[in-house]
């Protein structure tokens, strides 16, 4: 700060000083306010003292690191994954440490984290309300597939007068740890249920496949036996001499 000029009747210019030397012009001030006292005194000392402060805001937020991001599968059983992860410390110019919270308590370190990618938020408010934050992410991998039972292997008997026969067997339905239910498709569309199937054993690939593209793959066996006998027609009834 620039020291006033002081005027004396008797000496002119007279010098003005900082009381406190360590509150001179350039010294350093510390957070908050301060009162600075300067003094004037002429050769007949003569004294005049006049006050000022000078008020130093911190309005620098606290810095802080956040963890790398993280990425892991779903816990056994559960869609989603209780994530263990360090709180850093945050670093202040006015404090030498300052606690560090998440923004959403519901994304603490072992909280459950649903399948999927998640932004997790860390802040550090400093005495003077200044706040840091920074982010990471949290992503856990659905890598599990659905689970279902196929049908048990079929024997059937050809249609009447066909060499083949029209199958309508039951889809079973997958059960997946994210999505629930989840269809079974037969592979080749033309095996479907309520299909027509030729004399002889065919396998049946059956596929349940969720959002995340995990899939998984059953078959059985639809066997058509021919138990029809064949169909003649005798000559008319022949009379003779």
């Amino acid at each position: 700060y620039a020291l006033p000029a002081a005027s004396d009747a008797c000496d002119g210019a007279v010098p003005v000083i900082a009381v406190d030397p360590g509150q001179a012009p350039e010294s350093s001030f510390p957070i908050g306010t301060t009162t600075v006292l300067l003094r004037s005194t002429d050769a007949s000392g003569n004294i005049t003292e006049h006050s000022f402060t000078i008020t130093v805001q911190d309005t620098q937020a606290p810095i802080l690191t956040c963890p790398s991001d993280i990425s892991t599968p779903v816990d056994a059983g559960i869609c989603g994954a209780h994530i263990q992860y360090v709180m850093p410390t945050a670093m202040d110019n006015c404090a030498t440490a300052i606690p560090v919270v998440n923004s959403d308590a519901a994304q603490a370190s072992g909280s459950l984290f649903p399948a999927g990618s998640t932004t997790v938020q860390l802040e550090a408010s400093d005495a003077a309300g200044n706040t840091g934050t920074c982010y990471f992410a949290i992503t856990v991998i659905d890598d599990v597939a659905p689970g279902f039972t196929a049908p048990a292997d079929t024997v059937v008997a050809a249609d009447p007068g066909l060499c083949s026969a029209i199958v309508n067997y039951v889809m079973p339905t997958a059960a997946d740890t994210c999505e629930g239910a989840v269809a079974v498709t037969a592979v080749n569309s033309g095996q479907a249920p309520g299909s027509s199937f030729p004399l002889g054993t065919t396998s049946v690939l059956l596929r349940a496949t969720d959002a995340a593209n995990n899939s998984t793959q059953h078959s059985f066996t639809i066997t058509v036996v021919d138990q029809e006998p064949p169909t003649l027609v005798c000559p008319s009834d022949i009379s003779t001499t």
